[in-house]
């Protein structure tokens, strides 16, 4: 028998907290402080990703249904997978405005991404938490080195699409979880519209 968080909300409960966001929090990574997360939190948290005025309307309104289920998580918490879903629903549209049938006829998510990659469409530099990581990775790595403990710095050329390659193999296999039907909720719903939001960006990035 499911519990009562998972049936219909009487008219009473249905823009009432759902019980699981009580567990989440608000850590200061100065301080190491926290407090319980709001819905204040949770929305400027969504509000942030931003689709830019070059990416066609239609994207935009479907990117923003997207948001719009996220943001109602916080009262159904499940709703965070029909988000999610929706969300990479919203890149594929993208994909295939921008693409069309370049790609093939009918082209698979995978597809279309991997010819987006290699018509340099997207590429590592346009994702912003993986410029984030990057950048310090380098820190870390140059500290190590000023301090002496005997690391060398890499001076390698940086390949500007691993990680957009690794996105190709990825995002098709996460976007089926859902679409195929799926009871887990995955603790890195904000991760995927980070990257759907900076994928979809990128394809439309310069398009008047």
């Amino acid at each position: 028998m499911i519990n009562d968080a998972d049936k219909l909300r009487t008219p009473e409960k249905a823009l009432v907290q759902d019980e699981i966001q009580k567990y989440f929090s608000v850590v200061n990574i100065r301080t190491g402080e926290s407090r319980p997360k709001t819905f204040e939190d949770h929305y400027a948290r969504i509000s942030s990703f931003n689709l830019n005025e070059s990416v066609p309307n239609d994207i935009q309104i479907h990117f923003e249904v997207a948001k719009n289920l996220l943001l109602y998580s916080w009262f159904v918490h499940r709703f965070i997978s029909v988000a999610e879903l929706q969300v990479y629903a919203s890149a594929e549209f993208a994909l295939r405005e921008r693409i069309g049938d370049a790609a093939g006829e009918k082209a698979t998510l995978r597809r279309l991404l991997d010819y987006a990659v290699k018509h340099e469409m997207i590429d590592d530099s346009g994702f912003s938490h993986y410029v984030r990581l990057r950048q310090e990775s380098a820190e870390i790595e140059q500290m190590l080195h000023e301090i002496g403990d005997g690391s060398t710095m890499n001076n390698e050329p940086i390949d500007q699409q691993e990680y957009s390659r690794v996105l190709v193999e990825t995002i098709p296999k996460l976007r089926n979880v859902f679409a195929h039907g799926t009871n887990s909720l995955m603790p890195r719903t904000f991760l995927t519209f980070r990257i759907c939001c900076d994928l979809i960006n990128q394809l439309f990035r310069g398009i008047q």
